[in-house]
């Protein structure tokens, strides 16, 4: 429940580099346009970050449909 912000400035202090997101669904769209094509992305964390994608996912498969 951390502001991503605060989670990126408290892991900094311990040499942990990364980017932080406001939502599942733009990490994911960053990964995966920053993916190679043999490279796997991996969602994990909490079932309600899975679920967010999952959702968002399910989202964008009706769009396409």
């Amino acid at each position: 429940a951390m502001n991503e912000h605060n989670l990126e400035q408290m892991a900094y202090k311990y040499k942990l580099m990364g980017k932080s997101y406001g939502t599942v669904c733009e990490a994911y769209r960053s990964a995966i346009q920053n993916a190679r094509e043999k490279d796997t992305v991996y969602v994990g964390g909490s079932s309600f970050v899975v679920a967010d994608l999952l959702t968002f996912l399910h989202n964008e498969e009706d769009h396409h449909s």
